[in-house]
């Protein structure tokens, strides 16, 4: 969202601003290439492992599942993402790329065995509830061996069912917060997200997942919305993002947004703590 600097100087002098600090303290072992969930990691805010019935649809939310602190619900207000501070200081982990996500609805308990299973959506998205921008992310939760193979069916942002998305391999890295479909060596790894369908534009739910190719193991499909891209490029600084001075307008956060980081190390991210503060504003205009 475009702000005048005089509109935001205002809502500073108003005290309509928050700053709030995290440090998220890694113990799994992870590899160069490979992005990982630091929402499954240990520290402020406290770890989430996508617990809840399997198979069904589960909204996730500031007030009930925690995230990054953006502050309370602002009603008749617009909240934005002023700036973000990162700081690393264990060489194994930079540089190291983020990507900070409003986390929307996951599916947990997605076993890897061949053939298909469906998803149960009582529930729906609670923001961006067309699903335009909304992207599928898919989390190992317990430990496979990989190159398995599978593929999703899904409705798209156009409230279009029965899209399914391109066949996708599994990594071969085996600790919890792996994100799936990212290694960088692997032919039929994407990255952080899943492909959609030609032409898709986001995505309201999924339907169901198949392995063409089975495995040990269990797996998150979590559906999210990206709000920010950041990189910390060494240890020896802290790395600033200030979205209005680089980029000339400052992403919004919806109400009771449920925010975290995705990360790309160039090493292991065990015993490297990634602390930082992100500062959100929220104005009328």
């Amino acid at each position: 969202m475009t702000l005048r600097i005089a509109d935001l100087n205002a809502a500073h002098l108003a005290g309509q601003t928050q700053f709030a600090s995290f440090v998220k303290t890694p113990s799994q072992t992870t590899a160069s290439g490979i992005w990982f969930d630091l929402s499954m990691s240990p520290g402020n805010p406290v770890p989430q492992y996508y617990f809840a019935a399997p198979l069904a649809a589960m909204p996730m939310a500031r007030s009930t599942d925690g995230g990054l602190d953006h502050g309370e619900s602002k009603p008749g207000y617009t909240k934005m993402l002023r700036n973000v501070c990162l700081q690393i200081v264990t060489a194994t982990a930079a540089p190291l790329a983020l990507r900070l996500l409003d986390y929307l609805m996951f599916y947990p308990g997605v076993a890897m065995d061949v053939g298909t299973q469906d998803l149960t959506n009582v529930a729906t998205l609670p923001r961006y509830t067309d699903g335009r921008g909304v992207q599928i992310m898919v989390v190992e939760q317990s430990s496979y061996v990989g190159n398995a193979q599978f593929r999703l069916t899904y409705t798209n942002s156009d409230g279009v069912a029965g899209r399914v998305t391109p066949t996708m391999v599994c990594n071969t890295q085996v600790v919890s917060g792996t994100i799936t479909t990212s290694a960088t060596a692997t032919a039929g790894c994407s990255g952080p997200f899943v492909p959609l369908d030609h032409g898709d534009a986001g995505v309201r739910s999924i339907q169901q997942v198949e392995f063409l190719t089975g495995d040990v193991g269990l797996l998150a499909l979590v559906l999210v919305k990206p709000i920010a891209r950041l990189s910390c490029y060494e240890i020896t600084s802290p790395s600033e993002t200030d979205f209005l001075l680089e980029y000339g307008e400052l992403p919004a956060i919806k109400d009771d947004a449920y925010l975290n980081f995705i990360c790309k190390p160039v090493g292991t991210l065990a015993s490297a703590p990634i602390a930082g503060d992100i500062t959100t504003v929220w104005s009328t205009t």
